[in-house]
């Protein structure tokens, strides 16, 4: 699901105006020598049971039951790189319209939040760029278990008597 996500983030980044390569690694995020930039680095991960249950009927008519069997909380940092602070700005506005809510993954909805951005200045970066911003992202997910509950034949009640005439 992890892979999904950072696609999710790097199309947002190409809509945003980021025309270079995204980078996905610190490392290559150092070594970048353009000031305009764009990276989607990965920061972790954290897995939670859940337990919680919810019945419903699928399209055919069938009774299931969904069990939420982790809560999943996949976090990245989106960095932007520019020129200059109007150019960046812009770019991260542009970042946050395309970003939206939530997004389905694999039929399943993925609840989006952002963390405080950090805007950081060459002379405090590692970026060559003259003006960044990072961007916590975190989705919120998680993984399911979907059965479908057996059907109950109605049919005659039997008890330990017998019926007598």
């Amino acid at each position: 699901m992890m892979r999904r996500e950072k696609e999710y983030l790097k199309e947002c980044l190409q809509k945003a105006g980021i025309k270079n390569e995204i980078l996905t690694t610190w490392k290559a995020l150092q070594s970048k020598t353009d000031s305009h930039v764009g990276a989607i680095l990965r920061e972790g991960q954290t897995l939670t049971r859940n337990g919680s249950k919810r019945h419903y009927e699928d399209q055919n008519g069938v009774r299931c039951v969904r069990i939420k069997a982790y809560d999943m909380d996949t976090s990245f940092k989106v960095v932007i790189g520019e020129y200059t602070e109007e150019r960046c700005e812009a770019l991260f506005l542009q970042f946050l319209k395309a970003l939206g809510k939530g997004l389905r993954i694999e039929g399943n909805y993925v609840d989006i939040e952002i963390g405080q951005v950090e805007w950081v200045e060459k002379e405090d970066s590692i970026l060559k760029a003259n003006i960044a911003c990072q961007i916590p992202v975190t989705f919120h997910g998680g993984i399911y278990q979907d059965m479908t509950k057996k059907a109950v034949a109605i049919g005659e009640i039997q008890t330990g008597k017998e019926a007598t005439t």
